[in-house]
């Protein structure tokens, strides 16, 4: 069954690798629709392995890319500044000073309230990927978007296919 195929693929600790190509769109974007927006600074709080920030790095050579991750685990080396282990919703975060941007990819059943602290932490741009039906519903928008109404909202014209964590370069080396 379709939900049997769902659950199958779900991920235990609910992370999923970003492919390059959804994170290279999402630049361009804000090059185009944005060029204000100061991305001197970056900060990925969800950011798992990395694959965001390895984007990130190639695609914006010249900013500071800061990621951090509520676990510890091995990340993808792209002269980033990692800060695994940290909790973004607990002090301190002293290192995100300076970040107005955040960029991520965060678990959907905590995307709202990641958005809401972030908003609350002064942060001026959120960009977040995440599916579709994220900007539906009366819930999230007497929760989030009543209060920090969204500025824009792209969609891909492309299935972005996230695969669980660890996943994706198996599949990509064939194993």
């Amino acid at each position: 069954s379709k939900s049997a195929r769902f659950n199958s693929r779900k991920s235990e600790t609910d992370c999923y690798e970003t492919p390059d190509w959804p994170v290279e769109a999402l630049v361009n974007f804000i090059d185009t629709y944005f060029p204000h927006i100061d991305l001197g600074t970056i900060w990925d709080p969800t950011c798992g392995r990395g694959a965001i920030v390895a984007s990130l790095c190639r695609l914006l050579p010249s900013t500071r890319i800061i990621a951090s991750d509520i676990r510890d685990v091995p990340t993808i080396p792209c002269g980033a500044d990692y800060r695994m282990g940290v909790d973004m919703f607990k002090p301190p975060v002293a290192f995100v000073l300076g970040a107005k941007t955040a960029i991520l990819n965060p678990p959907f059943t905590q995307a709202d309230e990641m958005v809401i602290w972030l908003k609350e932490m002064g942060f001026e741009n959120i960009f977040i990927l995440q599916r579709s039906q994220y900007v539906e519903g009366d819930r999230r928008y007497n929760k989030l978007f009543k209060k920090y109404p969204e500025t824009a909202n792209a969609h891909f014209i492309h299935r972005v296919s996230m695969e669980i964590e660890g996943k994706a370069r198996l599949i990509a080396s064939g194993m």
